[in-house]
């Protein structure tokens, strides 16, 4: 569902307010200018790491402002896609758990000069016993920029991995606990 500029959406709780996708190929949220989410427990397919590889929970594109709050995201391949491609972006995450099966909490991918900024506070990353190799974020591109504050990155095995900055991108980290991550905490 690709939410309309302006407009948020707002459940009770993460506990009463739960919404799953009804394709595994499909994202559940398209955000747009100025949108929000907020109070809700997002919750994927079963087959979501194989029918839905490639696919996320929230995709956000060329967004020039907007915030997910208070929320929860289990089972889906990719739980946040946030890409600038033809503007700077601003992307900001608060108290929000990924959990359960995924190969990547949130990718955040700057491209063609375009800032992919994204603050992150209060972020909680916890897969699930079963699910080995996940990696907590990915930050892409020299105009990738992640703040992180007051968060927790953990893993399961020698191949987890918490923080991968690739291709000169920048993060800054402070009060952040990695655990667990027996393969590497930041690559």
């Amino acid at each position: 569902m690709t939410i309309p500029e302006y407009v948020s959406i707002v459940g009770t709780s993460i506990l009463s307010t739960i919404i799953r996708p009804y394709y595994a190929t499909q994202s559940l949220f398209v955000m747009s200018n100025f949108t929000d989410i907020s109070f809700i427990s997002m919750k994927g397919h079963d087959d979501y790491l194989t029918e839905g590889q490639g696919h996320s929970c929230i995709l956000s594109v060329d967004v020039n402002y907007s915030t997910i709050h208070k929320t929860s995201i289990t089972n889906f391949d990719i739980c946040i896609i946030h890409t600038s491609e033809n503007v700077d972006c601003e992307l900001y995450i608060e108290y929000v758990d990924f959990v359960g099966s995924y190969s990547i909490g949130l990718n955040n991918i700057s491209t063609n000069g375009f800032r992919s900024f994204c603050q992150l506070e209060n972020v909680y990353v916890y897969p699930s016993e079963n699910e080995l190799g996940s990696t907590c974020i990915v930050n892409d591109g020299p105009d990738a920029l992640l703040e992180i504050n007051g968060s927790g990155f953990y893993g399961l095995d020698t191949s987890s991995i918490g923080l991968v900055l690739k291709n000169k991108s920048s993060a800054n980290v402070g009060s952040t606990r990695f655990r667990d991550l027996l393969g590497t905490a930041i690559l």
